[in-house]
């Protein structure tokens, strides 16, 4: 007996799935399979909310199978290339096919089975079922990824046509004689805890779900985005990022069913998942490490009780504590409250941005390797296209402009209306004394930054145009506006490549920057960013003479799993270090690291 593997993954739909289709036109019997490995995505192995809905959407895909006369074959262990091997050998297949991951250690693992088993003599296939463009096909004119997501979508745009979707197969050929799996609820994805109620009574996992949601948003509030997508109380947006991630409905889907809305606020929200991924692919170290090296010395803060009560909803800011109490019970969050949690986090508290990846890890149904990567470094100003550390959002502000009636904080905070008003806790923090402190910390990194620009640099031997004098005119300007302000005649060509200055510079008064110091060590980060990110500046300051041997950053050893930049011990301290939980952490111990029952 010959046969084809079909091995599902984050795809767990069967219409518009390019791999299944491939492997239904071989013209031999097809075997789905679903192999359960979470020890080999490491530390990021699926959260317990989305094992939750792991569980829903596997039940409902084995269900559709068997209308298709078919059936799922579930196999779990540690390690997917000899589970497939004892698949290949019982049923004699001859090909393995599946469809694309972009998470680093997944990308490893498939790159290493599909060189195995070809060597073995296998047909091994692999297919994009989950975005609307690879990765690898986007770049800039310079030939490197993308950092800036809006020339980035624009690209994509300019030349985007993605086929129709594929329709559902009318029957997948089964095999004579299937080989033997398990049941679902062998894998243990559901928690012992009833903790789930609130996800059961807000999703509907599974690819009808999925196109019922799909095609719910697009008869109504699609219609209204652009002006209640930023309203929590408001049902204004698709709430389609969970079926996205598990595969139950594809980016193509969308794209096809929306012809109206293609250059719509809603789509653009479609590019920004596609720019994660491309973010992840071309700089996996994001997961754990800052794209900004820079913010690998930011003295971040470690408060056990502090991030108790984030995660808890109990931090005593209406706005923040809401969101956090619609993350616990329905695994979700809106996208404006989303921002509002992570900056008051990791400005306010000024924890490092890992502690909240982590807890959005475990606790949304939604959790996208890529997304969360992106929207905390975003949030913490370390990553690509990223809010500048110096733009904190005011919950109290932000509630008034999109929560102004309270009908949100009310929805999810009830003790605030009433007699029980007097148990909600007092604020933990003081907002405008902790954004004083988050702008002092982020002047501490501007000045190691200054610290880290070449004392000399030669001129190039045509400074006006040569790719080697544009760096020349960022990083001297950015000297300039350091070191005084004033710039001296011999640089005439650096002044003319800061607008500002130039126009200062037609008086004949001098040329002194007139804008404050807190904005000239801003404009100087974010150059230094640029030459750093076109690889014509050093990632990392030399070590300055006197160092002892062995310290700073050329040393290539680690803090907390970040480069070691010559951070101190006591700043060192502060960049916390992350292993591996403990299976139970993503069940059982929830209520426990909340400090409940």
């Amino acid at each position: 007996m010959t046969a084809t593997l079909f091995w599902f993954r984050q795809d767990l739909r069967l219409a518009d799935h390019p791999a299944l289709q491939a492997a239904i036109a071989r013209g031999e019997p097809v075997i789905p399979i679903f192999l359960w490995c979470p020890d080999e995505e490491g530390e990021w192995a699926p959260g317990a909310a989305a094992r939750w809905w792991l569980h829903q959407s596997l039940g409902r895909l084995a269900r559709d199978l068997e209308r298709l006369g078919s059936q799922l074959v579930i196999r779990q262990g540690k390690d997917s290339l000899a589970a497939l091997r004892k698949l290949i050998t019982e049923t004699g297949a001859t090909a393995v096919y599946w469809s694309r991951r972009y998470e680093p250690l997944v990308i490893a693992r498939d790159r290493h089975i599909k060189e195995t088993l070809r060597a073995e003599g296998l047909e091994v296939r692999s297919f994009n079922a989950a975005l609307l463009v690879e990765p690898w096909d986007v770049q800039n004119l310079s030939g490197k990824p993308f950092q800036v997501f809006t020339p980035f979508w624009r690209r994509v745009m300019t030349d985007l046509a993605p086929p129709a979707p594929l329709p559902v197969p009318k029957k997948i050929p089964p095999p004579k004689r299937w080989p033997t799996g398990v049941a679902i609820e062998a894998l243990r994805l559901m928690p012992k805890i009833h903790w789930y109620g609130g996800m059961q009574q807000s999703w509907s996992p599974g690819e009808r779900g999925a196109a019922k949601l799909l095609d719910a948003f697009l008869d109504g509030p699609v219609k209204n985005y652009g002006d209640t997508r930023n309203l929590p109380a408001v049902g204004g947006t698709s709430r389609l990022s969970p079926h996205l991630h598990f595969g139950e409905l594809s980016p193509r889907q969308v794209w096809h069913a929306a012809p109206k809305w293609r250059s719509s606020q809603f789509m653009t929200e479609i590019g920004w998942r596609e720019f994660a991924h491309h973010l992840l692919y071309h700089f996996p170290r994001t997961t754990n490490e800052p794209l900004r090296s820079d913010f690998a010395r930011f003295p971040w803060r470690d408060d056990e009780r502090e991030l108790a009560a984030w995660r808890g909803g109990r931090t005593g800011i209406p706005l923040v504590d809401a969101g956090m109490r619609e993350l616990w019970e329905t695994g979700w969050m809106h996208n404006r409250v989303r921002m509002v949690v992570a900056s008051f986090l990791v400005k306010n508290l000024r924890m490092h941005w890992l502690h909240g990846a982590r807890w959005f890890w475990d606790t949304l149904v939604d959790a996208d390797l890529a997304s969360n990567t992106l929207g905390w470094q975003w949030a913490a100003g370390c990553g690509a296209d990223a809010a500048p550390y110096f733009r904190v959002f005011n919950p109290t502000s932000q509630a008034e402009k999109f929560d102004p009636d309270g009908e949100y904080v009310r929805r999810w905070i009830p003790e605030l209306g009433g007699k029980s008003a007097k148990a909600y806790p007092s604020p933990i923090v003081d907002l405008k004394a902790s954004r004083e402190s988050a702008l002092a910390a982020f002047k501490t990194l501007c000045a190691v930054a200054e610290r880290s620009i070449p004392t000399r640099i030669s001129h190039p031997p045509n400074p006006r145009s040569s790719e080697d004098g544009q760096t020349y005119r960022h990083v001297a300007t950015a000297r300039q506006r350091l070191q005084g302000g004033r710039c001296c005649p011999r640089q005439s060509f650096a002044r003319r490549s800061c607008r500002t200055h130039s126009r200062i510079a037609q008086n004949r008064g001098g040329h002194q920057f007139h804008r404050r110091p807190e904005r000239r060590r801003r404009g100087l980060v974010q150059r230094i960013h640029r030459c750093r990110s076109s690889g014509r500046l050093p990632s990392a300051p030399a070590a300055p003479r006197g160092r002892a041997a062995g310290q700073g950053a050329g040393s290539g050893a680690t803090v907390g799993g970040l480069p070691d930049l010559g951070l101190s011990e006591a700043a060192a301290s502060h960049v916390p270090t992350y292993t591996a939980p403990d299976s139970g952490y993503c069940s059982d111990d929830r209520l426990a690291l909340l400090g409940i029952g």
